[in-house]
């Protein structure tokens, strides 16, 4: 498989302060990823390296088989054909939409100005807006004139950094969905970083989960949300509550809700003791079951209610319930668990 990019161990330093250290990731052309992590975990000083704007203290970064960082050489950001969408926009106030669109393209001719001009707004459907000014459009359509920006010199690699932040939460997902047919349509490979797992979700085939300077795993959605391998990011991704217990074999662990069991197999001891994350689709709603839950809290979601319950031991679950359910603080729910992944991690991993 050819690998568009690649960061080979790479570190960065702010002064004596380590950001980022012995990182590597690859990807593949035409992918659409994402590197999700809390605040100052490192995810945008990975993005700026590979932009070109963050020196490296050690390792590489490669794009099409050419080496554009190292410790002691760095192409200029301007020679890396890398395109950068940024979080406030970085419009020119004082250029209209198409003088912005097509900024980096100062060796064209005028003709092909106008003519990728007129492309571009077509193909982030604002076509016929080339004449107006930033500050007369929307949010979300100078959202979508940065892009245009950085997709006109057709880069080979269009990086993203919390593009989305500034708007309001349906119009981040609605666009995020639309940003990615856009890419897909054009097979451009990108990069985007987000501390927003649902718009990360919408947005990427793969995911890179950032925890303090490295990625704790590297996969699709799915597979982050079903196999976390590691206790940060089962933590981090989705929501979920961790149930104590102790394992009967490799891929069975008994608990207070009964014996949980999964087609994955962990190494453990008999007896040894661990917890087991259940997501809120884990526990079922079971009238007729002697398991009981106190609901302690609920929201209301429209199709569903996510409610907590309190286990006779004082352990707490979530669930999600079809909203026809409605049950008030202090009702005592029946409940079962369906769980298809075992999802487990031995005490002291934390």
């Amino acid at each position: 498989m050819d690998h568009l990019l690649q960061l080979d161990n790479i570190s960065c330093c702010y002064d004596d302060h380590t950001v980022v250290e012995n990182f590597s990731l690859k990807i593949t052309k035409g992918d659409i990823c994402c590197l999700l992590g809390p605040s100052g975990c490192g995810k945008t000083t990975v993005l700026r390296a590979i932009a070109g704007f963050q020196p490296l203290a050690q390792g590489s970064i490669s794009l099409a088989d050419e080496i554009i960082s190292t410790r002691k050489h760095m192409l200029p950001p301007e020679k890396r054909k890398i395109g950068m969408v940024f979080q406030d926009y970085a419009l020119f106030p004082h250029l209209s939409v198409c003088d912005n669109i097509t900024f980096g393209l100062q060796h064209y001719s005028t003709q092909d100005k106008e003519r990728i001009c007129r492309e571009m707004l077509a193909l982030v459907k604002l076509e016929g807006l080339g004449d107006r000014f930033p500050h007369e459009l929307s949010g979300g359509q100078q959202q979508r004139i940065a892009l245009a920006r950085a997709l006109a010199p057709q880069p080979q690699l269009l990086l993203m950094d919390e593009p989305f932040s500034s708007l309001d939460v349906d119009l981040r997902r609605s666009l995020a969905v639309e940003v990615r047919e856009i890419l897909k349509s054009l097979n451009i490979t990108a990069i985007m970083v987000t501390h927003d797992q649902e718009e990360a979700f919408a947005f990427a085939d793969k995911i890179g989960v950032v925890y303090q300077g490295n990625i704790q795993q590297w996969a699709a959605p799915f597979d982050l949300y079903h196999e976390p391998s590691t206790r940060f990011v089962a933590d981090f991704v989705g929501q979920g509550v961790f149930l104590p217990g102790h394992a009967v074999d490799t891929n069975t662990v008994a608990t207070e809700l009964g014996l949980i069991s999964g087609n994955r197999c962990y190494d453990w001891l008999p007896d040894a003791p661990v917890e087991v994350l259940l997501r809120p689709d884990d526990v079922i709603h079971s009238e007729d079951s002697i398991k009981k839950g106190e609901v302690v809290n609920k929201v209301f979601a429209g199709t569903s209610t996510l409610y907590t319950l309190k286990l006779p031991t004082g352990s707490l679950v979530a669930s999600a319930f079809p909203s026809h359910h409605d049950y008030q603080i202090g009702d005592q729910v029946g409940i079962d668990i369906e769980a298809d992944h075992l999802i487990a991690f031995k005490v002291d991993e934390r």
